[in-house]
């Protein structure tokens, strides 16, 4: 029963947090980094941007399989189902409001910050909970074990590709741009958001019996 209460609870949160990604994009005021990438592969394909981010992700998954092998676990398929529901739920929201239309940039930026606010928090939920990674973040760890670069590096890395592909995917094919002020203040208060959240969060956590207590050392 705990353990059903604990995944009925990530699966709410992965509902809140892909709902929050939906309107940042229906802001188009920019989003983060790793989905302007995937927001770009989306208009050059033109294949839904849920869609397209359960393929990458998917991929992402079937990598780790290649590289962990034996230590692969069901944990870690977990990630698919994540990936699945996400993707289907931003298609969702992306559809049912795609006869509205946000003209009003205060309002486009409002939608914006309450959403990263949103999206801080459930992540940082998610990541007490500590049920299943994420999967670009379960790729870069995986591959941090194998290169020298630290999982950060990596991750940071990851952000500075994502960024330069969807810019030239704007300047080279003249796709609309996915990275603007929003992906900036994105990355500054995305993880101070977070971290605190996560802070405030942990003893609700534990009275509600979402996480065990942390051991005493």
């Amino acid at each position: 029963m705990k353990y059903f209460k604990r995944y009925l609870f990530l699966v709410l949160l992965i509902l809140i947090n892909a709902t929050a990604v939906a309107m940042m994009i229906k802001a188009a005021v920019g989003v983060s980094a790793y989905d302007a990438f995937n927001l770009s592969i989306s208009q050059i394909t033109n294949i839904k941007v849920g869609t397209i981010m359960i393929i990458v992700n998917s991929i992402l998954v079937l990598l780790q399989i290649l590289m962990l092998k034996k230590d692969f676990t069901i944990r870690h398929l977990l990630q698919i189902a994540v990936s699945i529901v996400f993707g289907s739920v931003i298609n969702i929201v992306l559809d049912l409001t795609s006869d509205i239309e946000f003209t009003n940039y205060v309002l486009r930026f409002a939608i914006f910050l309450t959403s990263i606010l949103i999206q801080s928090v459930a992540v940082g939920s998610m990541m007490l909970l500590d049920l299943v990674t994420l999967p670009l973040e379960g790729f870069l760890k995986t591959v941090s074990r194998f290169v020298k670069p630290s999982f950060v590096q990596l991750r940071q890395l990851a952000d500075v590709f994502s960024i330069l592909f969807s810019l030239a995917v704007t300047f080279l094919l003249k796709y609309p741009l996915n990275v603007r002020e929003g992906t900036v203040i994105g990355m500054l208060i995305f993880s101070p958001i977070m971290g605190k959240a996560m802070v405030a969060l942990e003893p609700k956590f534990i009275e509600w019996d979402l996480i065990d207590k942390p051991i005493k050392k």
